[in-house]
């Protein structure tokens, strides 16, 4: 008796609101609220990717289209989208982390994946990395492992290159070429570090190269004059 009472109140509550409840249910989601700070995608950009979804009922609106939608932005690497009663569309953005310059125009994130987004001013100072086709998380690698031996000294590798014949080239605070070769790249730069260390080595702004390719020493050309060889003790 009591439950055929309670169904009767809701049902007669739901007659005498439904034109309320129909406009409730059907109110366009319009909102939209961005729970993530963003670098390079503009909130301009968030708004051209999904504006053909907004204006949808609330229970229309198709989050999956959303956010594929999204994701379709090279900054985007993933965004969660999710609705909250009654009209507001909720985004967090995780967007790329580019690492290096990729090649002519491209970017390498953490994971050694290469994207291509417009207007790079701003990636501008990363350090560029040059490789074949598909030879990027190889080049990748290398890096953050030149890079581990430089830092304990102060310098950075500006510029790492791999020809085809297997050769790696890297420049060193974006003046200083330094040739490592095909092979002990690792030892070999070990030992420039050493060097850059000692007394041994002259002004280190008076050096235009260096080359590592050798097994008992270190050449290296001092900007306007010859090359000089020193040995490694």
């Amino acid at each position: 008796m009591l439950a055929s009472l309670v169904t009767a109140v809701i049902l007669l509550t739901i007659q005498q609101n439904e034109e309320h409840l129909v406009h409730a249910l059907s109110r366009p989601v319009f909102n939209v609220r961005v729970e993530s700070a963003q670098r390079f995608v503009t909130e301009e950009e968030l708004r051209n990717l999904i504006s053909r979804y907004l204006g949808s009922s609330f229970f229309a609106f198709d989050v999956s289209e959303a956010k594929q939608s999204l994701e379709q932005h090279p900054w985007i690497r993933r965004v969660s989208v999710k609705k909250v009663w009654p009209d507001v569309l909720v985004l967090d953005i995780q967007e790329e982390v580019a690492i290096a310059r990729w090649g002519d125009g491209q970017l390498i994130n953490q994971f050694g994946e290469i994207f291509e987004p417009p207007g790079r001013q701003r990636t501008a100072g990363l350090p560029l990395l040059v490789g074949s086709e598909g030879e990027q998380y190889r080049v990748m690698e290398q890096y953050r492992a030149v890079s581990q031996q430089l830092f304990s000294v102060g310098l950075r590798a500006t510029f790492l290159s791999l020809s085809q014949r297997g050769n790696w080239t890297l420049i060193l605070n974006d003046s200083i070429p330094v040739t490592l070769g095909r092979e002990k790249t690792i030892e070999r730069l070990a030992r420039f570090i050493e060097l850059y260390q000692s007394p041994d080595l002259m002004d280190f702004e008076k050096l235009a190269s260096v080359d590592l390719r050798y097994d008992n020493g270190i050449a290296v050309k001092l900007a306007a004059e010859d090359s000089v060889e020193l040995p490694v003790r």
